[in-house]
């Protein structure tokens, strides 16, 4: 597996003082370049499973890793600024209802926690993302 060309997204669901589910945008195709290059932003995302062979997105692979154990957990995303709607309903099919979005870009519309965690962690490896979760200063 390879890194996103786009951009590099992490999801850690959190639940009862544990890490019970990670995921990540993946891709498994040999691509130079994102081809979704040039779309507005938020479209285009079939080129994700199409071109460069994506499993799913970051929400999907956490809430898959998780299984039945995501039931009531929190999900911390990083390197997205929202989940999308595909994303949302997986995630709600899982049982969890609450999204901590960690990202400075537009931190006004974002959780203290979510912006804590991006102010501290923004150029995070997904080892850290996880241990930065698992610590309880960052619990919602």
């Amino acid at each position: 597996m390879k890194q996103c060309k786009k951009q590099t997204t992490y999801a850690v669901i959190y639940k009862d003082s544990q890490v019970v589910g990670v995921g990540t945008n993946e891709i498994y195709a040999d691509v130079d370049e994102c081809p979704r290059t040039g779309y507005v932003s938020g479209e285009g995302y079939h080129l994700c499973k199409e071109v460069c062979e994506q499993k799913g997105h970051a929400e999907v692979m956490a809430c898959k890793a998780a299984g039945k154990k995501a039931l009531g957990g929190t999900l911390y995303l990083m390197g997205h600024t929202y989940c999308r709607n595909d994303c949302i309903e997986v995630m709600a099919d899982h049982g969890i209802f609450e999204v901590v979005i960690c990202d400075l870009k537009e931190n006004n519309r974002f959780s203290p926690v979510g912006v804590e965690l991006a102010k501290r962690y923004e150029k995070m490896s997904i080892h850290e993302f996880i241990e930065a979760i698992s610590s309880k200063s960052v619990e919602p």
